[in-house]
């Protein structure tokens, strides 16, 4: 009976792929690389939603997804970005200077299709800047630290 109630509880391809896998995944990037993953040329795809809501509404949830994150990375402070560096280079086991550095160099996949007013080159940028700053922020793992505080206004 369980299993029927689960499945009750996604009535769309968008309800599901952010209740059953973003809403888990620790940060906006990590959210961003996976929907990245399930993009292949103009659509997404992805197996299990495709079965049940059709390959169409799969590419409609996902896309609006994938431009989401975009927008709301794009709209985050500097701190409040690094920390979700921290956190995805956690969770992927890397440091965060190669997580930031993989992010970079997928720059253009992590880019969704639609932008929804954002900029890919603002996108980029802000990749970029979080790269260089890992690469001149401490390792340590308990290191909370964003090195470069920006002034109280």
């Amino acid at each position: 009976m369980k299993n029927l109630e689960e499945n009750n509880e996604a009535d769309s391809a968008a309800s599901d792929l952010h209740k059953r896998t973003l809403d888990r995944l620790p940060s906006l990037l990590s959210q961003m690389e996976f929907l990245a993953g399930l993009r292949c040329q103009n659509r997404y795809e992805h197996w299990g939603l495709a079965r049940r809501y059709g390959a169409h509404e799969v590419t409609e949830a996902a896309s609006s997804a994938h431009t989401r994150c975009c927008l709301q990375l794009l709209r985050e402070e500097p701190t409040t970005l690094f920390d979700d560096v921290r956190a995805a280079a956690s969770k992927a086991n890397m440091t965060v200077t190669e997580f930031a550095r993989r992010a970079w160099e997928r720059r253009r996949e992590l880019t969704p299709l639609i932008l929804g007013g954002g900029s890919a080159e603002h996108l980029h940028w802000i990749l970029f800047v979080l790269w260089k700053i890992a690469e001149h922020s401490p390792q340590s793992p308990d290191s909370d630290a964003w090195p470069h505080r920006l002034p109280a206004r």
